[in-house]
């Protein structure tokens, strides 16, 4: 009887270091995949606190708010990412608070971003003839790996350039009236 004890304890015995051994490798397994998903993800958010992309993201929305010209960007599927006040008001938009994630082309019929998309060629200092206003457009691919993942685009009024021009005129012939 007591053989039968001792074998039959020797067997349960070893189910339970392959049961144990299972565990610890599939704990070592899980162990191994989560340190490599968090370097991918630290990677991703290049290794920012949650509270430094908080503060980053304020940061940038300021800065677009500040800039007098007009900023409008796009992602691979022509979908709005960014827009500021001055964009809505340089292309006469109608306000929409909606309007992030809308497909750029329903929110400005207008637009040629698409094609810098499709194409990944920069289009700078182009004129669009809007209504009784002409606006200065930049579009410039955002390229990422090779590949185009959206547009970024800047408005200008005309209007406004020119009247830098003819400041910036009037001060270099006030310099060369200095001069002589």
């Amino acid at each position: 009887m007591i053989g039968v004890e001792l074998t039959i304890n020797t067997i349960i015995w070893g189910y339970q270091m392959k049961i144990v051994s299972v565990l610890v490798a599939v704990i070592l397994f899980s162990v191994a995949v989560t340190i490599k998903i968090t370097d991918e993800f630290k990677k991703a958010i290049f290794g920012l606190e949650p509270r430094e992309i908080a503060s980053l993201l304020q940061e940038r929305t300021a800065t677009l708010e500040t800039v007098r010209e007009g900023i409008m960007a796009v992602d691979g599927e022509g979908r709005i990412t960014t827009v500021n006040q001055a964009a809505i008001s340089i292309l006469r938009l109608k306000p929409d608070p909606d309007m992030i994630g809308k497909p750029v082309e329903k929110v400005f019929p207008a637009t040629q971003i698409l094609g810098v998309l499709k194409t990944g060629k920069s289009q700078l200092d182009r004129v669009l003839k809007l209504d009784d206003k002409e606006i200065i457009v930049n579009r410039i691919p955002i390229v990422t790996a090779g590949v185009v993942t959206g547009v970024v685009s800047s408005f200008r009024n005309k209007d406004e350039l020119k009247t830098l021009a003819q400041k910036l005129s009037k001060v270099q012939e006030y310099s060369e009236m200095l001069r002589i």
